[in-house]
């Protein structure tokens, strides 16, 4: 193993950038994946929700009802998904590089 500080410090900073570059990827690919996971249950949602909506049977709002719950609690899972990759993405980039060494 190297001691000359120079040695090291390029050593770390292509493996810093190695990092960096693999994080942009996964935050890259999870932000895409959850995307995908949105406009899935969009789609699923959206549709049997208009449908329902438009219903003048009893079952019909009964089960619209429940959906639009099941709708609501799907989405804000997605968000507080989106919320933890980003603070979780911040927080790995600090530790590959932290600001003051920047």
């Amino acid at each position: 193993m190297a001691t000359n500080p120079t040695v090291l410090r390029k050593n770390h900073d292509q493996l810093s950038t190695a990092h960096n570059t693999r994080l942009e990827r996964v935050d890259s690919d999870m932000t895409a994946w959850m995307d995908d996971v949105e406009a899935m249950v969009i789609n699923y949602y959206t549709p049997l929700l208009d449908a329902l909506a438009q219903s003048a049977e009893q079952q019909d709002e009964e089960l619209y009802v429940q959906l639009d719950k099941q709708y609501a609690s799907r989405m804000a899972s997605l968000q507080a998904a989106r919320e933890r990759v980003t603070e979780a993405c911040a927080h790995l980039k600090l530790a590959i590089k932290p600001k003051n060494l920047q």
